[in-house]
C-alpha cells in the first residue's frame, strides 16, 4: 500500500487546483479590502466556505465529518492569517 501515498498526494492536489485557483483570484480582486477589513473578512469568509461546501458536498455518509473538517481548515486559515496580517512586527524604512 506504500505506492498509494504518491496517488491521493496527485489526486488532491489535482482536484485542489480549482479551489486554489477560486482563492487565488479572490484575493488579488479582494487585496485593498481584505487589508481594510481584515476582521470582517475573517469572521465572514469560514462561513462563506462552509455555505459553499454545504451546496456542493457529495451527499454521502460522511456529511458531518467532511463539514466539520471544512469548518476546522476555515477557522484555523482564518485565525493564522489574521494573526499573520496584524501582529507581524512593523517593517523600517530603509
Amino acid at each position: 500500500m506504500a505506492w498509494a501515498a504518491p496517488l491521493v498526494v496527485v489526486a488532491g492536489l489535482f482536484f485542489g487546483l480549482p479551489s486554489f485557483g477560486l482563492v487565488l483570484a479572490a484575493a488579488l480582486l479582494f487585496t485593498r479590502s481584505i487589508r481594510t477589513h481584515t476582521a470582517g473578512w475573517c469572521l465572514g469568509l469560514p462561513l462563506a466556505v462552509m455555505i459553499g461546501w454545504r451546496g456542493f458536498e457529495p451527499s454521502d455518509g460522511f456529511a458531518a465529518q467532511g463539514t466539520t473538517l471544512v469548518a476546522l481548515c476555515a477557522v484555523a486559515s482564518s485565525a493564522l492569517f489574521f494573526a499573520s496580517s496584524r501582529y507581524a512586527p512593523a517593517r523600517r524604512p530603509a
